[in-house]
């Protein structure tokens, strides 16, 4: 099975350029490994550069998974002590998904800690992008849009037994988040006489609360009257 453009589809209102299509392509099929592209010594800061399945929960600690506090202490926690002072945050100032690649900043001192903590979920302040592929091909009408649907936080056990919060939406209470989002392409892949659809967006949050991109698309897919299943691929709790 080979996923392929679906050129029956039309042209999308974003298109990646070359050099952001590279960038796509590293964070997806480039390297394995953490790697660090940006010091800011001054300031307090680094950029650490995540794979995909690669581990940055700070509530709890699984041994299957590969932690990126462990990388960040074993490669950075001698020039900055700060670090391995909180083993568990090791100086993350925001999370990024098991299954997501992407950029992280690590704070190297506690100022530049709770200075960035204090902004990063205030709408507006940080700027955060990602790159997702959806379910499904999105119809014309909704190639670009809003979804901001309310939510909230509930307990949930996984199928291995482990207790954890996840969220869900909120019909009544919760708290408002904003996902704003536009389709970038859309893709297909036949297997055997079944052929599956999918679009590939472009989402920006202007809240972050917990899962909401996950969440904020499965929201859009079913709103939208897909087939299903609805939702990311690859995603492992809200699929459905």
């Amino acid at each position: 099975a080979r996923l392929e453009h679906d050129r029956g589809v039309g042209r999308a209102p974003v298109r990646l350029a070359p050099a952001h299509l590279d960038v796509v392509e590293r964070s997806v099929c480039g390297s394995r490994e953490p790697s660090c592209v940006l010091t800011r010594k001054k300031e307090g800061f680094l950029v650490i550069q995540k794979p995909a399945h690669w581990a940055c929960t700070t509530s709890v600690y699984d041994p299957s998974l590969r932690r990126i506090q462990r990388w960040i202490i074993d490669n950075f926690g001698q020039k900055y002590p700060y670090l391995p002072a909180d083993r568990m945050q090791a100086g993350l100032v925001h999370r990024l998904d098991v299954q997501t690649s992407g950029l992280l900043v690590v704070a190297t001192q506690q100022r530049t800690f709770e200075k960035f903590r204090s902004e990063v979920g205030r709408p507006g302040l940080w700027y955060k992008e990602y790159v997702a592929l959806m379910h499904g091909t999105l119809p014309r009408n909704l190639w670009d849009g809003m979804v901001n649907h309310r939510l909230k936080l509930v307990d949930w056990t996984r199928p291995n037994g482990k207790k954890m919060q996840r969220s869900a939406l909120a019909f009544e209470g919760g708290q408002y988040a904003e996902t704003r989002y536009q389709a970038m392409g859309f893709y297909k892949m036949k297997v055997e006489r079944k052929t599956f659809t999918y679009t590939l967006v472009r989402v920006r949050l202007l809240h972050g609360l917990l899962h909401q991109i996950r969440i904020h698309l499965a929201a859009l897919s079913r709103d939208a009257g897909l087939e299903g299943p609805h939702g990311l691929c690859g995603d492992y709790i809200y699929l459905t």
